[in-house]
């Protein structure tokens, strides 16, 4: 019985599942190759090479991509050797190391490296380095008070005694007077003022006129007679400070009788703020205890002395011999962009601790551990170590204590741990609609931080079910997330859509019908919405890209292709920059190149046809009169190379290759002064999956696949847009391969011109005569030529099994 079959498209990419279960617009394999939905399946757009780095990196290499923005975009290469930045073009950029490189070394693999931008700043962690305390500290508890006469009253016996020893005494007068001259000194000699200079200096204030003792009161002794060697005595208008040379400590009360508030001494703490006098020495630092059942509510300042004689603030401050802050050479390095376009690669300027101390301003839970990655989510800064996310105060990226411990802000460091049954070490945190998904040893958890991120609000909620692996960081791609999990067969690609729901939900593979067709150790992901494309390097495969296309129509998924897109070499670093995927490649040992592949759908290089050459640049050859033969001088090795004309008449044309030795491509006859593209022509192809006879549904569309029936297919025949050409290899069993070439110049017509490129549809019935289990067909380009496979269909018989 006559069958008929095939596909209206072939947009779907591989399927690794059985035949009669694929798609018909699925394939085998799909390599080079890009299913569009604008012009179905063609090769995938050229590797243009930007620039080119001689030097191979080291093994334990990390690289970084940074787009800053159209006018400069950089690649970094982090190693114990040090940190290299080129632009795209392979241009070197000067680096300054004021701080060295030592943050960089003991490391054995690129994944012990992190990278994060932030506008100027690149953030480089090494994970191997425990984050160690400053060996600097708050300068050391002095011993040393304040005397502070509050109030001068009449009629009162004011006492200073030091280590149980009265050693000042001042009783004060009142009168009546019966002369007024008499009653202003009396008056002025209990200021709170003149109290002190009596007290302090062992004399009566000389500004009184008068040492009458009726008048201005009995002095006995004065502190100016403690031994000069141990005690220093400071009288500041109404303050007396008092401090031990030898900081030897002391006891210390003072009397007004029957007026305790009237004389104060202040040592070591106070109960409350009012207490202090607003006079001081600069710098004075005391602790106000507060409640006496908690030392939560304790803090430290510190006189602030401004401009007018003393007269200044008490500020919060921290309290004395307390380590201030972190050792910044085991702290997370920057990589700073000058304003002159120079690069710096220092140690951040981590704040110290301000205020506080150990416990009422405690040190952040990386401190004595490694760092896993580095965050940035709300204006905040974060640090992923242990089962922790630490995040700096809003705005301040290198500050991550308090700024004050008298209240709590919305703007502090945000401390948070993981509550989980299992060991959730945190690797990732990608955000994802303005929530921030951390991904774990264990599972991944969504951050609630509410509309106000703060510490009052940040809480760790299980958010998926599924494994992640920490090799990859995973990549947000507008409202959905991709990553993956490793196991023995290959790796899981999960897509999670924010559904903002508070139960814990599964994210659904999409790679289900491919799988073992990706490997594991997958250690490089990047996505752009726009495209709706994600990309993958999988170390175990290090010189290929592996990509998924996807398109939602409404609520139905039109296209899920996966397919992989072989390199030239190794792969380091891949992102998404417009509308090109930037590749960075290198052999490991001689160069690093950057390479560009635009994705996008409708990109046509401007030319008649896009020529499928990798590493492709544009030269100019050189002529050679007395030899007839033009040189093209490469910017790499350029043996395997082919250059072909990029303009003009003759475009597309592929000169003959005499010679390529060294960086020297010589081609047969003249093509000086005439631009080409040089590079390697790379190879797109796919093989069509095992045909199989389906039910026609009743709007005449391939359905399920018809069981125990034998096909033999007798020919077929592809529906092409705009081609040069196209080979189709077919391998029968028992038969030798044969090869149909397929070419848009025809013999006889118009389209046989000879010097010119002939870009067509491709028209040719292709005689298969063999078994659907015993055949398979590949298709790809031929030479340096695109071509657009838009559908295909097969005719053959169908049989009984067993018939």
């Amino acid at each position: 019985m006559r069958a008929e079959g095939g596909s209206p498209n072939l947009i779907n990419g591989v399927s690794r599942q059985a035949p009669e279960v694929r798609l018909p617009s699925q394939l085998q394999e799909s390599v080079n190759q890009f299913p569009t939905v604008t012009r179905s399946l063609v090769p995938r757009n050229p590797a243009i090479l930007k620039g080119r780095v001689f030097g191979g990196p080291a093994a334990n290499t990390k690289f970084h991509i940074i787009d800053r923005d159209a006018t400069e975009r950089y690649v970094v290469r982090m190693s114990p050797s040090g940190v290299v930045v080129h632009d795209f073009a392979g241009n070197a950029k000067t680096i300054a190391t004021p701080d060295g490189i030592g943050y960089l070394s003991g490391v054995s693999s690129p994944d012990d490296y992190d990278a994060l931008t932030v506008a100027d700043h690149t953030f480089i962690v090494n994970k191997k380095k425990v984050v160690a305390q400053s060996s600097a500290t708050s300068p050391a508890p002095v011993k040393e008070a304040l005397l502070h006469v509050a109030v001068g009253e009449y009629h009162t016996l004011y006492k200073v005694i030091l280590n149980g020893t009265t050693v000042a005494s001042l009783q004060t007068m009142g009168g009546p007077y019966g002369d007024n001259n008499d009653a202003r000194t009396a008056e002025k000699a209990v200021r709170a003022s003149s109290i002190a200079y009596a007290l302090a200096n062992g004399a009566i204030d000389p500004t009184l006129g008068s040492t009458t003792p009726t008048l201005v009161g009995t002095l006995t002794g004065g502190m100016n007679s403690l031994s000069t060697s141990e005690w220093e005595v400071t009288l500041i208008d109404n303050v007396i400070h008092l401090k031990n040379k030898l900081n030897n400590d002391f006891t210390l009360s003072v009397e007004a009788a029957g007026r305790e508030d009237s004389f104060r001494a202040h040592k070591n703490f106070v109960k409350t703020l009012n207490e202090l006098p607003r006079k001081a020495p600069n710098g004075f630092t005391i602790k106000v205890a507060g409640s006496d059942d908690t030392d939560w509510d304790d803090y430290w300042v510190k006189f602030d002395k401004g401009a007018n004689d003393g007269l200044g603030r008490w500020i919060e401050t921290v309290g004395p011999a307390i380590p201030l802050g972190m050792d910044r050479s085991t702290m997370p390095h920057v990589l700073v962009r000058e304003s002159d376009g120079t690069f710096t690669f220092k140690q951040g300027v981590w704040e110290n601790r301000t205020v506080g101390d150990l416990k009422t301003n405690e040190w952040p839970s990386f401190v004595g551990n490694t760092v896993n990655g580095l965050a940035f989510f709300k204006n905040r800064f974060g640090l992923l170590s242990g089962e922790n996310c630490v995040f700096s105060r809003v705005g301040e990226f290198f500050t991550f204590f308090r700024e004050t411990i008298l209240t709590t802000l919305d703007t502090d460091p945000i401390d948070a741990a993981i509550s989980y049954e299992d060991v959730s070490t945190a690797y990732h945190a990608v955000s994802l609609s303005g929530e921030l998904i951390v991904f774990t040893a264990s599972i991944p958890f969504r951050m609630d931080g509410g509309e106000i991120f703060s510490q009052k609000t940040a809480n760790f909620v299980p958010t998926l079910s599924n494994k992640s692996s920490k090799k990859a960081r995973p990549v947000a791609c507008g409202s959905r997330l991709f990553f993956v999990n490793d196991v023995p067969a290959g790796c899981f690609v999960h897509e999670f859509l924010n559904i903002q729901d508070e139960t814990i939900q599964e994210a659904p593979t999409v790679n289900e019908h491919v799988h073992g067709y990706i490997p594991a150790n997958v250690f490089l992901m990047d996505a752009h919405e726009d495209l709706k494309l994600l990309a993958m390097v999988s170390s175990d495969d290090p010189a290929t890209i592996y990509t998924y296309k996807w398109l939602w129509i409404g609520q139905n998924k039109a296209q899920s292709a996966w397919q992989k897109w072989t390199m030239p070499a190794a792969i380091k670093d891949i992102k998404f920059v417009d509308d090109e995927l930037i590749v960075v490649t290198s052999d490991d040992s001689t160069y690093v190149e950057h390479l560009g592949i635009n994705c996008h759908e409708a990109w046509s290089d401007n030319k008649p046809a896009i020529l499928l050459l990798d590493r492709r640049t544009a030269l100019t050859g050189t002529y050679n009169s007395s030899t007839d033969q033009t040189t093209f001088t490469t910017p790499y090795p350029a043996a395997g190379a082919v250059a072909v004309l990029n303009s003009g008449p003759s475009f597309g044309i592929q000169p003959t290759v005499v010679s390529s030795t060294g960086t020297s491509l010589v081609v047969s006859g003249d093509y000086g002064g005439q631009s080409a593209y040089v590079g390697f022509v790379y190879q797109a192809w796919g093989e069509l999956s095992p045909f199989v006879v389906r039910e026609k549904t009743r709007s005449g569309e391939d359905g399920n696949a018809v069981p125990g029936v034998t096909l033999n297919v007798a020919s077929m025949r592809f529906d092409t847009g705009p081609s040069v050409g196209l080979n189709v290899t077919l391998t029968r069993a028992y038969r030798p391969t044969f090869v149909h070439r397929l070419s848009a110049a025809l013999v006889g017509t118009k389209t046989s011109t000879l010097g010119s490129l002939i870009v067509g549809k491709l028209a040719k019935a292709l005689s298969i005569m063999a078994n659907a289990d015993d055949v398979s067909i590949r298709f790809e380009n031929s030479g340096p030529y695109p071509y657009s496979i838009l559908s295909y269909r097969w005719t053959g018989g169908v049989y009984p099994k067993g018939y």
